[in-house]
């Protein structure tokens, strides 16, 4: 009788260890597949991400042509709240060409340094000019994303101190380069090429995305 309680007890721990293992093997596996889907979800968002910056670019580029304005330019906005004779004030300090008092800066007028790109509820666009050598977790810091939240709409913009603002995993910026051309037949700088930067940092994970596309230096 007690030989049959040892077998017993014996079978039950068996049992109980290869359930276990069993248990362990399913929940590792699911806890794999949580995370290989977190990991694809978050590619996804920084793809769109990516994609809606080198979209906004293109169309404050078609947007300034259509003004007769150097594609590279970002309207001052200061210009929006001028009434028009501090505006005629303004235009005859800087001189008559438009490009002078309606552009507050250029995009490609320093390659050395990054960009930041965005609408947000006050001006029509942001930016931000900062330097391209910082490290992972400086450039996300410095270009991070909040969602924002105003009478219904949200849309991504950088954060700053409003309490509308909600932290997400994902900062983005611009970075343009020359495009040497081999035969000569045009200046280095005549096309250049963009970079649409978008970080994510979950946790453990992280990591750039890049969309590379070109645009003519007008």
């Amino acid at each position: 009788m007690k030989r049959k309680l040892w077998l017993t007890l014996i079978e039950t721990l068996v049992a109980i260890t290869v359930f276990s293992i069993g248990v362990f093997a399913v929940l590792r596996v699911l806890t794999w597949n949580l995370s290989i889907m977190d990991r694809t979800n978050m590619k996804l968002q920084s793809t769109v991400l990516a994609k809606e910056w080198l979209e906004l670019l293109y169309n404050v580029r078609d947007s300034n042509l259509n003004k007769g304005l150097p594609w590279d330019c970002v309207i001052d906005q200061d210009i929006y709240s001028m009434d028009q004779g501090t505006l005629n004030t303004k235009i005859e300090y800087f001189g008559w060409d438009p490009k002078n008092y309606i552009c507050a800066w250029f995009f490609g007028n320093d390659l050395t340094k990054i960009v930041q790109l965005s609408f947000d509820r006050e001006k029509y666009l942001s930016q931000k000019i900062l330097s391209r050598s910082s490290n992972f977790d400086q450039l996300f810091e410095d270009n991070k994303l909040c969602l924002f939240t105003w009478e219904q709409m949200q849309w991504f913009s950088y954060c700053d101190s409003s309490d509308m603002w909600e932290p997400t995993f994902f900062a983005r910026y611009l970075s343009f380069s020359p495009v040497n051309i081999s035969d000569g037949s045009l200046p280095n700088d005549k096309i250049l090429k963009v970079e649409s930067h978008v970080l994510y940092k979950k946790w453990h994970k992280t990591g750039d995305l890049v969309f590379e596309s070109f645009i003519w230096n007008y």
